[in-house]
């Protein structure tokens, strides 16, 4: 298997788009502050350390040390290391997916963590590649495969999909995939069930008591946990307001959501900043980016 391969450092911009028909899967290993553009059938993004920020479309997900995620949609991706970390990301269109992935392993729009330690699949990685940066083919293949076989998704009961083929419960996991994805992608804002039911292709009532099955909690409970994990970072690792912080994670106001973070996390939002500056959180004091 042809692989194109290419290193991103210290603040550097790449872009990278795949050819149709080409069958040739791309890797791109991002370092400190290295910024990833790029338009892809499929993407496979792995926080190895550090943390990343992946905007896709209108959505935006965070991602920290050793979880992954899985895009599976022709839209222009950016993938951005914060600070500093190491992201590997893999990419192509969908002749060279069906080319490493024979098994079906894939799942499009998912998240979760590697099962192998970070340093070892750096340690596989650099097994594949020679000294000048090129890839060997049966290495290289092998490595790939073993990457999609590493991946655990979060928080899925698997077992519990329903369908009576496996292609059948192949289908529906994707598009619950796609609708917890999207919750999280939009982290700003309360997701209405008509709009996740819409998405998926499902009525409100079948997509609630399915991604119930499934997840274990109903779509409005791991919408306001998801809101509320994203407020707990702003708050510890930004300058924001409070309040700021309360509207960026779509409370209607400051008195609703000192309630439900102080009911999550057993603490106020102004004490765990507190705390994070006693600690010297060395993310503390950084101004939040709008664009």
């Amino acid at each position: 298997m042809d692989i194109e391969w290419r290193a991103l450092r210290g603040g550097a911009i790449g872009e990278l788009a795949a050819t149709s028909g080409t069958a040739r899967p791309a890797l791109c290993m991002l370092g400190d502050h290295a910024q990833l553009r790029l338009s892809a059938a499929w993407i496979l993004v792995i926080v190895l350390h550090g943390k990343a920020e992946v905007r896709h479309g209108e959505e935006k997900l965070w991602l920290e040390g050793r979880q992954w995620l899985t895009l599976s949609r022709d839209a222009q991706t950016l993938v951005r290391v914060r600070g500093a970390g190491r992201v590997l990301v893999a990419s192509g269109d969908a002749a060279s997916l069906a080319m490493f992935d024979p098994g079906g392993l894939w799942l499009p729009c998912a998240r979760g963590g590697l099962k192998a330690p970070a340093g070892r699949v750096l340690q596989a990685l650099r097994r594949s590649l020679t000294e000048c940066g090129s890839v060997d083919p049966a290495d290289a293949e092998g490595f790939l495969r073993r990457l999609l076989d590493g991946l655990t998704p979060c928080g899925l009961q698997e077992a519990r999909v329903p369908g009576r083929t496996a292609l059948r419960r192949r289908q529906l996991l994707a598009r619950m995939l796609r609708g917890r994805l999207y919750i999280e992608g939009h982290a700003d804002r309360v997701v209405r069930i008509t709009e996740l039911a819409r998405l998926c292709s499902f009525s409100p009532w079948h997509f609630t008591k399915t991604f119930h099955q499934l997840f274990g909690e109903t779509p409005q409970a791991f919408g306001a946990r998801t809101r509320l994990l994203r407020a707990r970072e702003l708050v510890r690792d930004t300058q924001l307001a409070i309040c700021e912080v309360a509207a960026a994670c779509g409370f209607e106001n400051a008195s609703s959501f000192a309630r439900a973070f102080h009911d999550r996390f057993g603490e106020s939002a102004s004490r765990l900043r507190a705390r994070a500056r006693a600690a010297g959180n060395g993310m503390y004091g950084r101004r939040i980016e709008r664009s």
